[in-house]
């Protein structure tokens, strides 16, 4: 990975940190994977219940490949925020999490 790809990476996990912010996660931030405590296959601390991995790249990234990178606890819900070149910005979770998410959703809206 050239240096380039790394400060585009790194930009968008602080523009993640920053709008998990925004929203509530008021000590979220940048994991440091060069700190022993920070490596646990996230890029992200501070994100509550979440285990939040960052991807910028020019493609889809493999979303089951990613999701083994991430080394959480059971009760962790795992979640890949990524960004595509010119095509947007998603998050991805697993299937049994979104149902569970969507549901809490649900029951707050009604």
């Amino acid at each position: 990975m050239g240096k380039s790809q790394r400060t585009k990476g790194h930009s968008w996990e602080r523009q993640v940190a920053s709008d998990m912010r925004s929203v509530g996660f008021e000590k979220a931030r940048r994991a440091l994977e060069y700190h022993p405590d920070d490596a646990k296959g996230v890029d992200l601390q501070d994100t509550g219940k979440f285990d939040v991995q960052c991807k910028a790249l020019k493609i889809q990234p493999g979303i089951p490949a990613v999701m083994k990178e991430i080394k959480g606890k059971p009760e962790q819900i795992p979640v890949i925020v990524f960004k595509i070149d010119n095509r947007g910005s998603y998050a991805a979770f697993k299937y049994e999490d979104a149902l569970m998410l969507m549901s809490l959703f649900h029951k707050t809206c009604h």
